[in-house]
């Protein structure tokens, strides 16, 4: 308020008169689930416990005015309105900053905000953001203002300054219907090949096998799920097979692509992807066959690479897809194309620096000498299927 009203132009006893007007209405309670650690004082014993909460704590790490067990977000955000909202006029305009107290997750500080939207009515929020820190303060600050004429011109002002989130007015998101394309209606008869079950069911069971190593492994670069992923996409395709035509490769592809879409991370939407551009691109009538597949697998593997944006050398499945797809076109044989997809998920142990996936945030230490788990897993199901 000061700085808006200085820049339009007021003298320093306006100036003055308005931040203190701001401030005589301006409301504030924190509540965090730790103290702060002061600088070169090292980490102080917690005066609170692992199933507790402070209430009304300073930003200087004082002490609150109790304490509570832990509660959920919305009771949290309950007691901080009930509490504010006692010391405003009924009905009156309020803006509500939220400020986070130094190391809550921005996710958390999302619920919140919500949370205290629906038991505060505000005309204007600012935040939530890391407005007014205490360190690393696992907790967070509300503060209420009762707007009083000319505060909201104020408060709506421009500024420069970086670390002030523009005021804006809080609304609820607006659902819109997008019209999909809907799902291949389930077949009554589907027409069946038991070979070629067999092999997918060999290169799913595969899969499913090596769960624990891919987790394990994934668990050195990544966020340790490769193999549940896979499994779990595994899993869906078998369940798959019963309920579609497996003679027709365009009906296969195009349910596995439907399928595979639900799959968690971004694994499954990019097989997703390649799934549904092969059955795109496969002929209606087609069989199962080199020439038919072929072309479909290298486009289906050039659209995930510009929709993904991965090339090879990033340490991701496309280390093993993108030479494999050429190999198949190009009329490799089988036993040669699952030679080189292992080769290829061996090589991806020598990439010591990435810019993209899973592997980007990871020193040249902690990816030295580790395969990445996606190519890993690219390779078991190409050296099923290839022989």
């Amino acid at each position: 308020a000061a700085g808006a009203a200085a820049a339009a132009g007021l003298g320093l006893d306006a100036v003055e008169a308005e931040a203190a007007a701001v401030s005589k209405n301006v409301r504030s309670l924190g509540v965090s689930f730790s103290s702060c650690t002061k600088p070169g004082e090292g980490k102080q014993q917690e005066r609170m416990a692992e199933d507790e909460m402070e209430v009304g704590l300073g930003i200087h790490g004082e002490p609150g005015f109790k304490k509570m067990k832990l509660a959920p977000a919305d009771d949290i955000a309950k007691l901080i309105a009930e509490s504010l909202l006692k010391t405003v006029d009924s009905g009156a305009d309020l803006a509500v900053m939220v400020g986070n107290l130094g190391s809550v997750p921005p996710m958390e500080m999302s619920l919140m905000t919500n949370s205290l939207l629906k038991h505060m009515k505000a005309k204007f929020l600012v935040g939530p953001a890391s407005l007014m820190t205490s360190l690393d303060m696992n907790g967070i600050q509300v503060s209420l203002l009762q707007l009083s004429e000319g505060m909201e011109q104020r408060l709506l002002a421009p500024t420069a300054a970086r670390a002030w989130p523009a005021a804006v007015t809080p609304s609820e998101p607006t659902l819109m219907p997008m019209p999909l394309k809907a799902p291949p209606a389930p077949e009554a008869n589907p027409v069946r090949d038991e070979a070629i079950e067999a092999t997918i069911r060999k290169a799913c069971e595969a899969l499913i096998a090596a769960t624990s190593e891919l987790n394990e492994l994934d668990g050195k670069v990544g966020d340790g799920d490769c193999g549940s992923t896979m499994k779990q996409g595994a899993e869906m395709v078998l369940a798959l097979l019963p309920e579609v035509s497996t003679s027709n490769p365009k009906a296969l592809l195009t349910s596995m692509g439907g399928k595979l879409d639900k799959l968690g991370g971004s694994s499954g939407v990019l097989l997703s992807i390649m799934f549904t551009t092969m059955a795109g691109i496969i002929e209606a009538d087609a069989k199962w066959s080199r020439e038919a597949l072929g072309p479909a697998f290298a486009e289906g593997v050039a659209t995930i690479m510009r929709v993904g944006g991965a090339q090879p050398g990033m340490r991701t499945m496309i280390d093993v897809l993108q030479p494999v797809a050429e190999a198949v076109t190009s009329g490799t044989a089988g036993a040669e194309i699952a030679k080189l997809a292992q080769e290829k998920a061996d090589a991806t142990a020598q990439i010591k620096a990435t810019n993209f996936g899973r592997s980007q945030y990871l020193n040249e230490e902690s990816l030295a000498g580790f395969k990445d788990p996606g190519c890993v897993a690219a390779a078991i199901v190409l050296a099923a299927l290839a022989c």
